[in-house]
Formats: C-alpha cells, structure tokens, sequence
C-alpha cells in the first residue's frame, strides 16, 4: 500500500510516495478513496513533521489535486489544512513550494462555503512571513469565483 510509505522512516522512500499519491490524487476516480484510505491524515502529518522542502513540495501538490474534489475541500479545512499550508508558506523561500501552497489553497476555494472560511479564518488573520506577500481573495459573484494568488 503506497499510502503506508508515507510514514517510511526513509526520506526517500516517503519522498517517492508523495510523488506518486500526488498523480493518483490528479484523478477524480482515486481522490475520495485517498482520502477514505487515511492518505489526506498522512499527507497533513508529513506537512506538520517533515521539514524537507521536496516533501513540502509535493505534498501541497497532493492536497492541492484532493482539494478539486468538492466533498474534500471542507474535510481539509477541518482538520487544519490551511493552517498547515500557510505555516509551510511562511518557513520556505522555494517558489515552487509557494506556487504549490498557492494552488491548494486556490482549489480549496472551489467551495463558496470554504472560501469564506479560507478568507476569514485563516488567511486574513493568520498570514504569517512570506504569505503576506501575496493578495488573495475568493469572491462569489453569481456563480464566478476570481482567486488572485502570489501576487508578488
């Protein structure tokens, strides 16, 4: 099972599985099952304990393909997503990593709901270092999202 590769005590290895959980995530088909299988509880732990940037990297890739998946975006929010994303943001000086950071966040947006608790819980209040830095903002207009990300 790829998903229990993420808790490898190799870097390697988990490096590998972030890779691949983050191409299975890009298909709406393996989306939820990633999630129902513990791979989102992973993917946040590897965000809250790994300090290397390549995981850093492709675990918000990760996050940011569930996050198109609308029955997902609210679970990330819940269990401290945004949080998370915006803690690596503000410790990494990778534009890579930032641009992933960016996209998760944009995709969590995809949800009129999560997009105001985007705005309002997390990134006006809590942007901390380099996020501040960015303008970002979701609007609903009729049915129109805009998101302007990394405005730097």
């Amino acid at each position: 099972n790829v998903l229990a590769l993420l808790k490898s005590e190799e870097l390697e290895v988990q490096i590998h599985a972030v890779k691949v959980v983050a191409n299975l995530a890009a298909e709406d088909i393996n989306q939820e099952k990633i999630v129902e299988e513990g791979g989102l509880d992973a993917l946040l732990s590897l965000l809250e304990t790994s300090e290397n940037t390549t995981i850093h990297r492709a675990t918000a890739g990760a996050i940011a393909n569930l996050a198109m998946n609308v029955s997902n975006q609210a679970l990330i929010m819940n269990k401290g997503g945004a949080r998370l994303l915006a803690n690596i943001a503000s410790k990494t000086d990778d534009p890579q990593t930032m641009r992933m950071v960016a996209g998760a966040i944009a995709n969590l947006c995809g949800n009129g709901k999560v997009a105001r608790n985007v705005e309002t819980r997390w990134w006006n209040k809590s942007a901390p270092g380099n996020v501040s830095n960015w303008t970002y903002r979701c609007h609903s207009s009729n049915s129109t999202r805009t998101s302007e990300l990394c405005k730097m």
